[in-house]
């Protein structure tokens, strides 16, 4: 039994604690798994970067009362959170973000990307590909 509690636990490692994905849950109180309050949390960390930053057409888009992108926006916040682990400055790691949301804006408006395209470039673009 020790050398089964030793052996790292199965599944995604713990990003966020307990009480952060509570308060998650308040704001999206119709997500009920684990990883899907996960993906929210970076949502909101995604919108918190990005919301005074680009232009307002872009961030209608991606954030508005008629959708929110939630899949785009969990990978920006990915992106930044992957960025606060290097030598960058906050706002360094800002101009990347706030780049990349426009880029992906563009990408949509002008070559009609859909949301599953600029998810994955944005997977790509974090994972360095």
């Amino acid at each position: 039994m020790k050398e089964h509690s030793a052996r790292r636990r199965r599944g995604r490692p713990a990003v966020f604690d307990r009480s952060r994905l509570e308060r998650t849950s308040w704001v999206f109180n119709g997500v009920k798994t684990k990883r899907g309050l996960q993906n929210n949390t970076y949502a909101l960390e995604g919108v918190a970067i990005i919301k005074n930053k680009v232009k307002p057409e872009t961030l209608d888009y991606f954030y508005s009362e008629k959708s929110i992108k939630t899949s785009i926006l969990s990978e920006l916040g990915r992106l930044a959170r992957s960025l606060f682990h290097t030598k960058l400055s906050m706002e360094e790691i800002e101009e990347v973000v706030v780049g990349t949301t426009e880029n992906l804006y563009t990408l949509h408006k002008e070559y009609g990307f859909k949301v599953k395209g600029l998810v994955g470039v944005c997977r790509d673009i974090r994972l360095n590909r």
